[in-house]
């Protein structure tokens, strides 16, 4: 199978993760006693639309037929995506959460993580099957930041949360201006993940053509 086969999925993915970051919406809710009962979401940078051109994108990039965990790697990966397009979806209507549903929200928001470490790893192996050394440096430095910056402090905060919500206790924290600069660490494996997305796209479309 060629790599140029890839090109189109990873544009899928690329902008498909651009729609899901982007965020320009409307809402309307009903609130009773102070607590929001019923509502929706409109975003006109549809979320939904962005997880399903990423999943898409995802499935076809599945069918690469590599040797070794690739391909359990992007089952993984795709069965993730699906759910994720399930949450997307319900993100249009506002709705007092039950705490059943919190507790596999938070779960799955750290199966999520483990998700993007495995994709970052699948991607990986699929330019080192190819020869696609800049794609693969790539790569491996976006899933070292995914690992550092994003499972770790996250992967801690989903384990607290769950904390909480099994234990009914309030937890706060304020750590002011802070904020500011973990909200912009955090956005360091999000736009290196784009980059190593579009570098890959890029030195797929100057590989010799080949059967397959």
């Amino acid at each position: 199978m060629s790599i140029h086969h890839a090109i189109v999925p990873l544009r899928l993915i690329f902008w498909g993760g651009l729609l899901c970051v982007l965020d320009f919406s409307i809402s309307s809710t009903t609130t009773i006693n102070g607590q929001i009962t019923s509502g929706y979401k409109f975003d006109f940078l549809n979320d939904f639309l962005g997880m399903l051109l990423v999943t898409l994108g995802i499935y076809r990039l599945m069918q690469f037929q590599l040797d070794g965990s690739y391909r359990v790697n992007m089952m993984v990966v795709f069965a993730v995506s699906l759910i994720n397009c399930l949450i997307a979806f319900m993100d249009h209507f506002v709705f007092d959460t039950p705490m059943p549903l919190a507790l596999l929200m938070t779960m799955f928001s750290i199966a999520t993580l483990v998700a993007t470490i495995l994709f970052c790893t699948a991607m990986l192996q699929l330019a080192d099957a190819y020869g696609m050394w800049n794609s693969s440096v790539s790569w491996r430095f976006t899933r070292l930041l995914v690992i550092a910056i994003w499972v770790v402090p996250f992967g801690l905060l989903n384990l607290l949360m769950l904390g909480v919500l099994l234990t009914g206790r309030s937890f706060h924290f304020n750590i002011g201006w802070f904020m500011v600069l973990a909200l912009l660490t955090m956005l360091v494996p999000l736009v290196h993940l784009f980059i190593s997305t579009s570098r890959m796209k890029n030195e797929a479309e100057q590989a010799p053509v080949m059967g397959g």
